[in-house]
């Protein structure tokens, strides 16, 4: 694929048309749609891990996620227009390699705990599966 320099906005507006190649700036769109489902899902997935975490770490997890929501769209809508359309592609996988782990973190502190949240969950306390 030929790089180029013009913004995403000129290249999806001169592409123009439904029928056209699914680009970055779709996907921006796409996620920012999708990002009410995601703090929901966030949400519900903290007050589940309440069950083998503390409060603190639950609270501090959703926080987190919270604050990556607001802040990482607005600054990789930025970075994704001053881009061409290969190196806004692979801003957009660093971003979302990084929001990504920031989601895992609950998940990887419910093993940590020995707990697989959402499999098999074993409260803090309680006897060990044999």
């Amino acid at each position: 694929m030929p790089q180029s320099s013009q913004p995403l906005s000129d290249q999806a507006a001169a592409a123009g048309g439904a029928g056209q190649a699914f680009d970055v700036r779709t996907s921006r769109e796409l996620g920012q749609a999708s990002r009410p489902g995601r703090l929901i899902f966030a949400l519900i997935f903290a007050v589940i891990s309440l069950s083998i975490l503390p409060l603190q770490t639950a609270g501090l997890w959703l926080s987190i996620v919270i604050a990556w929501e607001l802040f990482s769209s607005p600054l990789l809508d930025r970075i994704v227009n001053r881009l061409s359309n290969d190196a806004a592609i692979s801003a957009f996988g660093v971003v979302n390699f990084i929001g990504s782990s920031i989601f895992a973190g609950i998940p990887l502190l419910g093993l940590a705990e020995g707990s697989p949240l959402g499999i098999a969950s074993r409260r803090p306390g309680s006897a060990a599966p044999s």
